[in-house]
């Protein structure tokens, strides 16, 4: 039931996490290091990209996605994000995040 290459399955999780009784107003937050390998599916892979598109537009969630593989892919995700933030690793419990959009909110990209 918890196949996230089907994009039903998604409608389910997120209706099941935006009801959870602790959750804030800032949103849901769906995190995976690699969600884009959902798109490797031959079977699912376009299906799972719409649904992904069509849940930053519709809802309150923020993904995680790794930008370096299906770049065509990504580069339309990040169009639609609101918000976007790249993080990388450079070394054990060392993230380093750089902000390149924020919506309604001032930052600095420095």
């Amino acid at each position: 039931m918890a196949n996230l290459v089907r994009p039903e399955v998604w409608d389910k999780v997120i209706n099941l996490a935006e009801n959870f009784p602790l959750k804030t107003d800032i949103g849901t937050l769906i995190s995976g290091s690699t969600l884009n390998m959902l798109l490797f599916s031959k079977t699912y892979g376009e299906s799972v990209f719409e649904k992904i598109k069509q849940i930053m537009i519709q809802t309150h969630c923020v993904l995680t996605i790794t930008n370096n593989v299906f770049e065509k892919e990504m580069k339309q995700i990040e169009k639609i994000a609101d918000n976007l933030i790249y993080a990388h690793s450079s070394g054990i419990m060392h993230l380093n995040l750089k902000i390149i959009k924020m919506k309604n909110v001032p930052f600095s990209n420095k």
